[in-house]
């Protein structure tokens, strides 16, 4: 059967470029590099990113190329790494649910949008504090007695008014010669009408609970508030999930053919908008100074940090696609020699450039409210650092925005809500093809077609519908896969993944069939098995090692983002494990399953269970078409372990064979 694959490089590339300027970029990045004090996250994610990224990046697209198949069965060849496989198909979904979880928040924010003024520009709304227009909040790490009170005056000013309790605080000093903590006038946090919302927003984020229009328009712009409503919000919702629907739908439609022509849309609008955030935010009045604390590093104590490593690592293989299904699956679509490493280039360069101008917009608006607030920019970090920091950095920003306002925050959040879509694809396509590839019914494209149907509408009904009926389940999800979840299951697979093909199938059986795929030899080049076969795996263990020690040392929570103790979920420690344990089974099962089922005695049955086996291949070619090479019997066989796997004419286009000093192939 013919397996489609990409229409040609240009839409290919687009596809990975969309993906690359979705939310993982554009919000994970932004959202990370506050977290972890801006510098130090920047260094460490370019560390791992070379160390860790790139060998995996060029590894996934070699293997889901020379596979010619999704995940689960891209693996069969050495049946051990079955498991592996499966394991990347239930990392998929969860990566789907996780991002689909940030658009039910993008939503919220977009419905609130459809209002002049914003429910966020304003302090007069019922959530607002007395402290939402304090231009000043002083630190608890300042004490003051009678020696120096003279300098207390107008330190803290509320529309014009001095606080009451200024008063009371100075009478305080007078009557004692002990320090007293100027944080007992007030929090140590900076509040504005954008944090203040969000803080309203996240306790209240069960919009459906008890159904109405009314119910939906109180939570997101207050029962009170003197708000003109342009537009219900349940018309919002209706609209926009409906549009997304249709979008992934027909993204996913034919495979990738429609992939690749929705990226034109994916790929240009969010580009767009980003560079227009990135003039706005940076002309913003002091945006600047923050920047330094953005690329210097204010003390090198700050990468001791164990979340600081865990949170740069999840972030290497989110932002790549790599381990966890998207990539090796979009790879795997397409033809057979194709110049893999000119597409790594792609995500190599442009990963670290979107992430970058994201992360530099976020910062010149903490210099900003800085400034506005007058205060230090690391007490500004402190107060808005958090998995929804972007989107609360965002509202400031689009406070500030040039004319009308109301259009500039419908396209920025439309936009991103919309580029989401594109974040997910990769994880649909996974799920799909996984599926086809591994019951031969569902090539049937019709078939599939209802099958995605399905899939589209039963993942947008958990990411949607429970979190709008449920108060905090989308932050719990949230504070679930990045405690150290997707850390730890990133790493385990990439492990296991990177030992089993160089010494199980092969380093240099993968490279003769790199050299065939690419016609260059640079990956049979040692310089890649040192990387893959020792380095690569050698940081990823540490890292993992040093993640566990932070656990040991200062407990789970350290490790967990910056969010409210409302919004923490209990069993989030506990259900991590579990899932963890549950990966650790299956690929543990699988390997017993596949060693017990091996021919010979033990010792043979461990050493074929751990090896490559082109004559699995040829054995299951009459179910799916396995095309062999390899000297077992396949068309143009020269004998010089050469394989296809996927069985699909996409392969075996035409009759010309290639022979060089290392390869005999079918071109």
């Amino acid at each position: 059967m013919e397996r489609p694959t990409w229409s040609n490089k240009l839409e290919y590339h687009l596809s990975l470029f969309s993906c690359v300027i979705g939310l993982s970029s554009s919000w994970r990045f932004p959202y990370l590099a506050l977290e972890n004090g801006g510098a130090p996250f920047i260094y460490s994610f370019l560390f791992l990113f070379v160390i860790v990224g790139i060998p995996l990046v060029f590894l996934d697209l070699a293997w889901g190329q020379y596979s010619n198949l999704a995940p689960v069965q891209a693996f069969k060849v050495v049946p051990v790494l079955q498991g592996a496989g499966i394991c990347i198909l239930i990392l998929s979904s969860a990566v789907l649910i996780y991002f689909g979880t940030v658009s039910y928040y993008l939503l919220l924010y977009l419905s609130s949008s459809f209002a002049e003024p914003f429910p966020w520009t304003n302090c007069n709304n019922e959530w607002n504090t007395d402290a939402c227009n304090s231009v000043f909040v002083p630190s608890c790490n300042d004490t003051f007695t009678s020696s120096n009170i003279t300098n207390l005056n107008n330190t803290i000013i509320s529309n014009d008014t001095i606080i009451s309790n200024v008063t009371t605080a100075v009478t305080a000093v007078f009557t004692t010669t002990t320090a007293q903590p100027l944080c007992s006038i007030n929090d140590t946090k900076v509040s504005s009408s954008p944090i203040e919302y969000w803080n309203y927003l996240s306790s209240n984020d069960d919009i459906c609970s008890g159904f109405s229009n009314k119910n939906m328009s109180d939570t997101l712009f207050g029962s009170a508030t003197t708000t003109q409503i342009i537009l219900s919000p349940a018309i919002i919702f209706g609209i926009f999930i409906g549009v997304r629907a249709f979008l992934s739908v027909l993204a996913l439609a034919k495979h990738v053919n429609f992939t690749g022509k929705v990226s034109y849309l994916f790929s240009t609008f969010p580009f767009a908008v980003s560079i227009m955030m990135l003039v706005r935010c940076l002309t913003l009045e002091n945006a600047l100074p923050a920047l330094l604390h953005l690329f210097v590093p204010t003390s090198f104590q700050q990468f001791a940090e164990p979340k600081l490593w865990k949170d740069a690592m999840s972030q290497v293989f989110l932002s790549l696609m790599t381990t966890w299904g998207g990539l090796l699956t979009w790879s795997s679509y397409n033809k057979f020699y194709n110049k893999f490493h000119i597409d790594a280039s792609v995500l190599i360069v442009t990963v670290p450039f979107i992430s970058i101008i994201s992360a530099v917009s976020m910062f010149c608006v903490v210099g900003h409210l800085a400034h506005v607030k007058e205060t230090d920019i690391l007490t500004v970090m402190e107060s808005v650092k958090g998995p929804m920091s972007p989107l609360v950095l965002l509202t400031e920003a689009l406070s500030t925005m040039w004319g009308y306002k109301v259009p500039w925050s419908i396209i920025v959040f439309a936009t991103m809500f919309l580029s989401s879509i594109a974040t997910q694809l990769p994880c649909l396509e996974c799920i799909l093809s996984s599926l086809s590839d591994t019951f031969l019914v569902l090539r049937k494209l019709w078939i599939r077609d209802i099958i995605m149907v399905l899939v589209v509408i039963g993942c947008m009904c958990i990411y949607y519908l429970i979190p709008c009926l449920y108060q905090g389940v989308g932050m719990k999800i949230i504070e679930l896969c990045d405690t150290f979840l997707f850390t730890f299951a990133f790493i385990l697979l990439a492990l296991v993944l990177l030992f089993m093909i160089c010494y199980a199938f092969g380093f240099q059986l993968l490279g003769t069939n790199t050299k065939a795929m690419t016609r260059n030899a640079c990956l049979t080049s040692k310089f890649w098995l040192v990387m893959w076969g020792f380095l690569t795996p050698l940081v990823l263990l540490a890292c993992m090692v040093y993640i566990v020690y932070g656990i040991i040392v200062d407990g789970v929570e350290s490790l967990s983002p910056s969010m409210s103790d409302d919004n923490r979920f209990v069993w989030c420690h506990v259900i991590t494990w579990i899932l963890i344990g549950a990966l650790l089974l299956i690929l543990v099962v699988v390997t017993i399953v596949h060693v017990l089922r091996s021919p010979g005695i033990f010792s043979e049955k461990l050493k074929h269970a751990f090896s490559a086996q082109p004559a699995r291949m040829a054995a299951s070619s009459s179910s799916h078409g396995a095309l062999m090479s390899n000297g077992m019997g396949g068309r143009n066989s020269p004998g010089n372990g050469h394989l296809f796997m996927g069985g699909y004419a996409s392969h075996r286009d035409g009759d010309e064979v290639l022979v060089d000093d290392d390869i005999v192939t079918s071109v």
